[in-house]
């Protein structure tokens, strides 16, 4: 009888550390596995986040080029027709309107940073930053409209002292 009892302590035994090495080995499987689908978890919205930020610069980039080509008075407008025709592929219409208004020169078109502030308003959804805030260099690109302008309106040749009428030796009277 002693031996009945010690082989069923021994099989009850060996079914107990059966069992619990069954169950520690689910526990680690399983704890492996949600520690496997976290990281990925965190590493997919990390890579959502770098898309949209991503997204968020090439519109940027795309505006501000867009904005640059048209300040400074193109005279192939192919580019600036490809980056307008983009802007209007993603742009949302409200801001399209006030961009159309800008880039034809309506009377009551906003100016450029007003342009700029809400187009990063729809990109960022921040508004913190003032349009006044937004430094925009223009006066070269001013001047070489201006030079560009007179050009055409007008044939004259720059005034030097060698071109004068009546200097000795060139086209003058000689004496």
């Amino acid at each position: 009888m002693n031996l009945d009892i010690l082989f069923a302590a021994l099989l009850g035994s060996a079914g107990g550390i059966a069992g619990t090495a069954l169950i520690l080995w689910l526990l680690r499987t399983w704890f492996a596995e949600r520690i496997k689908q976290s990281i990925g978890h965190e590493y997919a919205i990390k890579l959502e986040e770098w898309k949209k930020s991503e997204q968020v610069r090439l519109k940027s980039e795309a505006i501000a080029s867009l904005l640059a080509e048209w300040m400074s008075f193109p005279d192939d407008q192919r580019t600036l027709n490809k980056l307008t025709f983009e802007a209007y592929l993603w742009l949302p219409t409200d801001v399209l309107q006030l961009l159309t208004k800008t880039l034809t020169n309506n009377p009551t078109a906003p100016n450029v940073r007003d342009i700029l502030w809400h187009v990063r308003k729809h990109l960022l959804d921040d508004d913190t930053l003032a349009p006044g805030e937004i430094v925009i260099f223009k006066q070269d690109s001013q001047r070489r409209a201006f030079q560009a302008k007179m050009k055409a309106m007008t044939s004259f040749k720059q005034f030097t002292s060698a071109s004068a009428v009546g200097i000795k030796g060139y086209r003058g009277k000689k004496t």
